[in-house]
């Protein structure tokens, strides 16, 4: 029962945001789930993109509801927070939209 409530809690990444570990949703994500998930993943690079690619063709909230249940039942804590990453686009890894072009022609005007 008490597992249960606490799953049913909604994650405050603001209050996780004082914590020194956190301060995103990811993290949130990872703080609130790490000793719920399974402890090894089972999804491939191949598999993420699949399920990535079916909440972006998905139109319907259940289905997307569906896809994502999916992905979360074969992920690790770790692997979830990166996963919110992605979908929400806050990878924070310092890497621009114009790094990559840099990082073929280092050479090019930068603007």
């Amino acid at each position: 029962m008490i597992a249960m409530r606490s799953c049913m809690k909604p994650v405050s990444y603001a209050a996780h945001a004082l914590l020194q570990e956190a301060g995103d949703f990811g993290n949130a994500v990872y703080l609130s789930l790490r000793h719920r998930c399974v402890e090894t993943g089972t999804l491939s690079i191949a598999d993420v993109n699949s399920y990535l690619d079916q909440l972006n063709q998905a139109t319907d909230r259940k289905v997307r509801v569906r896809v994502l249940a999916r992905m979360i039942r074969r992920t690790t804590a770790v692997q979830q927070k990166w996963l919110v990453r992605i979908i929400l686009k806050q990878l924070k890894t310092g890497l621009y939209a114009c790094a990559p072009n840099h990082a073929r022609a280092p050479c090019s005007p930068s603007r």
